[in-house]
């Protein structure tokens, strides 16, 4: 456990862990949660003490931490988004593990993930940072004396040394989906289950991914419409979603599983009647296979 100090709020890293509350919106990134440690803090429309208040959360409630704002964490509280003052909350961010960066020159630290988003740092080749959420690419990370900011996952390297073979972005999270997801080994099938202890197949995938801060769309035919971009089978990684059709079927796919490696997914089966693992290479699930979505 790593504990960190800017001006007067806390950040506890804790590694090995995707605890995340709730999902916040489209593959939504999640920092980690906060505990209010004023009697009451306010809720705000954006980081400032001037801008309108939205909400109050009491000591002792929990917030869910979506990213950092100079001073402010915008947060998830009560359904709603906004901003609250760090000096007041105790943040608790998850962590993928450590990274080294592997830049010739300086690698950007950007206030978001992606370039348009400001530089506020760079660091050298070999700089070890803690990575504590993932977005579109990028790798959101905790570095130096209480630092974060965000960095392309194409300079970064999952481990502690500079020289170790590298590790293609994302592995460590696909890991994590891909155990999370076999705790439901045997959850019963139920149509229209939303889970935890009944499950249909996209309410299957849906609840997988909402617990890692990723909000997919309910159905099956609509997460291959409208989740991730396109894999091809050759292409294919674990936690990546893969999707089949019944014959004569009318809507874009009937069915969804996550692949977890090897030639095997894992789903939320009318035909075994529970959550189960399958073969993809053969067999039905080879014949009526039509695609496959990476969300991360």
């Amino acid at each position: 456990m790593r504990h960190f100090k800017k001006q007067t709020f806390r950040t506890t890293v804790i590694a090995g862990t995707l605890a995340l509350l709730c999902a916040t919106g489209a593959s939504a990134a999640v920092l980690g949660t906060g505990t209010v440690e004023a009697s009451a803090l306010r809720l705000r429309q954006s980081a400032s003490t001037n801008a309108a208040i939205i909400g109050t959360a009491y000591r002792g409630e929990q917030v869910t931490v979506l990213e950092q704002a100079g001073d402010w964490y915008k947060v998830s509280y009560a359904g709603a988004e906004g901003y609250m003052h760090g000096d007041y909350l105790n943040v608790t961010v998850n962590s993928l593990g450590s990274g080294v960066v592997t830049v010739s020159g300086s690698l950007n630290v950007r206030t978001g993930p992606g370039v348009s988003y400001s530089r506020i740092d760079g660091l050298s080749n070999g700089t070890v940072v803690e990575l504590t959420g993932q977005e579109n690419g990028w790798y959101a990370i905790s570095y130096g004396q209480g630092k974060t900011g965000w960095v392309s996952g194409d300079y970064i390297r999952l481990g502690t040394a500079a020289g170790e073979s590298g590790t293609p972005v994302g592995t460590a999270l696909e890991e994590q989906i891909v155990a999370y997801a076999k705790r439901f080994l045997g959850v019963p099938y139920v149509w229209a289950g939303n889970g935890p202890d009944v499950f249909d197949c996209s309410g299957f995938t849906k609840y997988v991914y909402t617990h890692f801060g990723y909000n997919i769309y309910r159905t099956a035919s609509t997460q291959l419409l409208n989740d991730g971009r396109a894999v091809s089978r050759s292409e294919l990684r674990p936690g990546d979603l893969v999707f089949f059709k019944n014959p004569g079927e009318t809507k874009a796919c009937s069915h969804v599983g996550i692949y977890i490696g090897n030639g095997q997914f894992i789903h939320a089966s009318s035909g075994a009647g529970k959550v189960t693992i399958s073969d993809l290479t053969k067999g039905w699930y080879y014949e009526k296979y039509v695609g496959a979505k990476r969300i991360l």
